[in-house]
């Protein structure tokens, strides 16, 4: 396997071990489906799921489609992935207690 195809197989399986992250960590009885949260904040975690999961899927297609431009496809898969992850590096300090 050459650099390439191995950086874009890393690359891969953090889009997909994200969503797949999600499922596990909210969709459940604690978060989502917990009756002691708020109508409206079980519809904004419902949402962001399926932002996290159709995004994720974009950026696979982006990184592994044909193009004229492959390295295109590598930086736009790159910045998804930072845009998906870091927020639990920072998000704390934005909203405090969250």
């Amino acid at each position: 396997m050459n650099r390439t195809k191995a950086g874009k197989a890393i690359l891969t399986f953090v889009l997909v071990i994200f969503p797949v992250i999600n499922v596990l960590a909210d969709w459940n009885r604690t978060h989502l489906f917990n009756p002691a949260w708020h109508p409206h904040a079980r519809f904004h975690a419902a949402v962001m799921s399926l932002i996290v999961w159709s995004v994720s899927a974009i950026a696979i297609w982006v990184l592994w489609r044909r193009s004229i431009e492959p390295e295109l496809g590598i930086k736009v898969a790159s910045l998804i992935s930072l845009t998906l992850w870091t927020p639990f590096l920072y998000a704390t300090y934005l909203v405090p207690g969250s």
